[in-house]
């Protein structure tokens, strides 16, 4: 499937270079590489399983990109931050959304500003830089010995401190 995956976004590339304008080709390409990345970083994890934290950084860091890219992508094809602000100035962004809010309806609406569109900007920028650290850390513990992905029972508050950053940074960039 893998295999698969890659000719597919093969086959894709050479469309968008012939096809998309200049300006847009690199975001396209980085977006649609999603799929074909996390695909072969998973069959390379299953087999060898030594390589599974390696395989593991690589997939959730080109994702948390991903994630940065695909918002401004999105902001450039509704013609930049101003455009989108005079567009969205009448809409309100709903923040009682999942995982975390979901269970607090009672949560305002909250206009599309300048500033939100900052704190959007910023919320998909700190996953993508905060996912790279906090993986980065736990390859470097887990190549001495400190730190297993499978095994929360240490009693060593870093590590705690670890897992937990390393969990809630994906959930803080959708708030």
């Amino acid at each position: 499937m893998a295999t698969v995956s890659i000719l597919v976004f093969i086959e894709e590339c050479v469309y968008i270079y012939k096809k998309v304008p200049a300006n847009k080709k690199s975001v396209i390409i980085w977006v649609n590489g999603a799929a074909p990345v996390i695909g072969t970083m998973s069959c390379i994890g299953m087999w060898i399983p030594k390589a599974v934290m390696i395989t593991d950084m690589t997939s959730a860091t080109y994702f948390a990109i991903v994630v940065f890219k695909f918002l401004i992508m999105m902001l450039e094809e509704t013609g930049g931050d101003e455009v989108f602000l005079k567009r969205a100035d009448k809409h309100k962004l709903k923040i009682s959304t999942g995982p975390c809010c979901c269970c607090c309806p009672c949560l305002p609406h909250v206009a599309i500003t300048r500033r939100t569109l900052f704190l959007l900007k910023l919320g998909s920028f700190q996953f993508a830089l905060l996912k790279l650290i906090f993986t980065l850390l736990s390859v470097i513990l887990w190549t001495n010995n400190n730190f297993n992905l499978q095994d929360v029972s240490h009693r060593d508050g870093q590590i705690n401190t670890l897992y937990v950053a390393s969990y809630f940074s994906p959930h803080i960039c959708i708030l």
